[in-house]
């Protein structure tokens, strides 16, 4: 396996810094067959993709490409995928989620509620809005308090009124 001068390789990956990528935890050059595996501890490791072969860097090689390595990270990797992933926050949504917006903005009021919703409304054959199975509205009006019905003394009736209110 033929390693290219690491040298060159950490000037261009300081001067031009588009020409890097990162892929399968690897950094590679475009055009390159060759990635470069950089682990905990400063070791940086080549991989040729033709063959699929393992290369361990001497220390003056792996201390270069790490500095190199970890300013184009600093300057230039994490910038870009920051970028890349608010440019996809703010891009027009697809066609399907506009027509879907659409659709659901000339729905009637129960645009909001989920399908399982519906779903379960239409199976029950309820039509109406409102709370239990038929559809109609809750009664305005709270029941009666209880009143005790005559019967014992009449101080006793007057405590279970007070307790009552």
């Amino acid at each position: 396996m033929v390693v290219p001068n690491i040298e060159s390789v950490a000037n261009t990956l300081r001067r031009r810094p588009r020409d890097f990528f990162i892929q399968d935890s690897l950094l590679y050059q475009k055009n390159s067959t060759i990635g470069f595996g950089i682990h905990h501890g400063g070791l940086i490791s080549a991989k040729t993709l033709s063959d699929g072969s393992w290369r361990l860097l001497s220390v003056q090689d792996a201390i270069r490409l790490s500095s190199a390595f970890e300013e184009w990270q600093r300057n230039y990797w994490v910038a870009t995928r920051v970028n890349k992933i608010f440019a996809r926050q703010l891009r027009q949504p697809g066609f399907w989620r506009r027509l879907w917006h659409y659709v659901e903005h000339c729905l009637p009021e129960r645009a909001g509620e989920s399908a399982l919703a519906i779903y379960a409304r239409a199976f029950a054959g309820d039509e109406f809005p409102g709370p239990g199975p038929t559809g109609e509205p809750p009664s305005r009006h709270l029941p009666r308090p209880w009143r005790p019905t005559s019967g014992g003394n009449a101080a006793e009736l007057h405590r279970v009124l007070q307790l009552a209110e």
